[in-house]
């Protein structure tokens, strides 16, 4: 913000609070805790254990531990993946929220496979070709990947999907040049790479072209991130917005943009060249949040804990993210769990509307800055955040609840771009006592019609 913004609200604590735009960040306050997932039954304490994906209810993680598949179930705990027969090695690429996961098995001929919540494994064939790998699964069990094609006797890397019922379909049939699909939200929209360019595939509509931006994570809105090819600087893209380029100018270049979610933050790696013969990096896990802007993952953990955030694979709405890091001396798969922020309660919207979504994000302390994340309202319409002293369960017309106590609320009416997305920043003054304060939006309908209002779950944020 180019303004200073002051807003006084009087909790039922009898706490004045102001909350004032600019003020410097908190020290010594962690945000995140890191929780390592352990190894996979079966093998050495010693091996080291990466993860790939995180299923977007944050259930589900899946990885990789020296060519073993596993997933991680939370609250259950990690389940060693067979691999097809006679192939000694398979990795896992993405899991769903059903625990459905999706990847390879085998290394010289890869064949692309699913593995249900049962742990079963099931190849789904390829075009003929050599190899065939998949690299997406989307909640309705719809399958993206890339598989060997041969057009007259010239190979190519084709992107395919996959249903149970269809099968294997090649994305760019006939096309003498390789294409490959990087993810798919729960439309069935991908993110592609082809002959014609990179871009976005909206099932019924066609492809989207975005020039030199090769987009490889969607959220379930359509929102995309991606690279630039050639100046490998990243960027958001979101309709009626375009691409908002958040790497231009900053030190930080990510090297992989892993994952989006749909509050719109972003995830990564950096790498840093240490030595250029032979080639080794340093490699910095960070989190983007338009408002906040970059933050290394790694300076928001206790260093007691001795936690090492490499590469951040991918992150849910309430802010579960997972790694590839070590802890001590260990190379782990990381769970990344915030300490200060949780949600209760459910949104609601009319019949046939969309639930919004709140979030928090950053550092809940005094002198830090907090996001309020909203997603999920009324594209191009109003947002009301309110913050409030205290939780309720309030009823609403239309069947939904206020889940803040509206005794002596803080409100925002902001702006929501063409998805329905909208934010708060508050940044939280160096006098406030540790408290909780919690939060709640609503999308607004038709005027003076309280049953079209759609509300999001709620937030707890604990100040410290």
């Amino acid at each position: 913000m180019t303004q200073l913004a002051r807003i006084h609200g009087r909790w039922r604590h009898g706490l004045s609070i102001v909350l004032l735009v600019g003020c410097p960040l908190a020290a010594q306050t962690y945000p995140y805790r890191a929780i390592d997932l352990g190894t996979v039954p079966g093998q050495s304490p010693l091996a080291g254990v990466g993860c790939s994906a995180i299923s977007d209810n944050g259930a589900w993680v899946g990885g990789t531990s020296v060519w073993e598949p596993y997933v991680f179930e939370v609250g259950v705990g990690m389940r060693a993946l067979p691999k097809l027969p006679g192939q000694l090695n398979a990795s896992v690429e993405a899991v769903n929220d059903a625990g459905f996961a999706v990847g390879s098995s085998g290394l010289t001929s890869p064949v692309a496979v699913l593995w249900d919540p049962q742990g079963n494994v099931r190849s789904l064939g390829g075009l003929g070709g050599s190899f065939s790998g998949c690299t997406g699964i989307n909640r309705n069990n719809v399958v993206i990947g890339v598989t060997q094609a041969m057009i007259g006797s010239q190979s190519y890397s084709h992107a395919f999907t996959w249903t149970a019922a269809g099968g294997l379909v090649d994305l760019t049939p006939g096309v003498a040049g390789n294409s490959e699909a990087h993810d798919i939200n729960d439309a069935g929209q991908i993110c592609l790479d082809t002959l014609a360019g990179p871009g976005r595939f909206t099932p019924g509509s066609g492809m989207l072209l975005t020039g030199t931006m090769v987009p490889y994570r969607i959220n379930e809105y359509g929102q995309m991130a991606g690279k630039d090819m050639w100046t490998s600087i990243a960027g958001r893209y979101t309709d009626g917005v375009g691409w908002e380029m958040f790497g231009a100018g900053s030190p930080i270049g990510l090297r992989h943009v892993r994952d989006i979610n749909g509050l719109g933050q972003i995830v990564g790696s950096q790498w840093t060249l240490q030595n250029p013969s032979p080639p080794s990096y340093l490699r910095r896990g960070y989190l983007y949040t338009f408002g906040l802007g970059w933050q290394r993952v790694e300076s928001w953990i206790d260093p007691r804990q001795q936690v090492r955030v490499e590469d951040i694979r991918g992150i849910t709405d309430t802010g579960l993210m997972v790694a590839d890091g070590s802890i001590g001396p260990d190379n782990r798969a990381l769970l990344l769990e915030p300490r200060f922020v949780s949600t209760y309660g459910s949104g609601c919207a009319p019949v046939g509307g969309n639930v919004p979504r709140l979030g928090a994000t950053g550092m809940p302390a005094r002198g830090g800055r907090v996001a309020l994340l909203g997603a999920g309202g009324s594209g191009g319409g109003l947002g009301l955040f309110v913050l409030a002293g205290a939780p309720a369960a309030t009823p609403w017309p239309g069947g939904c609840q206020v889940l803040v106590d509206l005794t002596a609320p803080v409100t925002f009416l902001v702006a929501l771009n063409p998805i329905g997305q909208g934010q708060v920043m508050l940044d939280v003054p160096s006098g406030v006592p540790a408290m909780s304060v919690f939060a709640q939006w609503a999308s607004l309908g038709s005027p003076g019609s309280p049953a079209s209002v759609a509300m999001s779950n709620g937030v707890r944020i604990d100040l410290q």
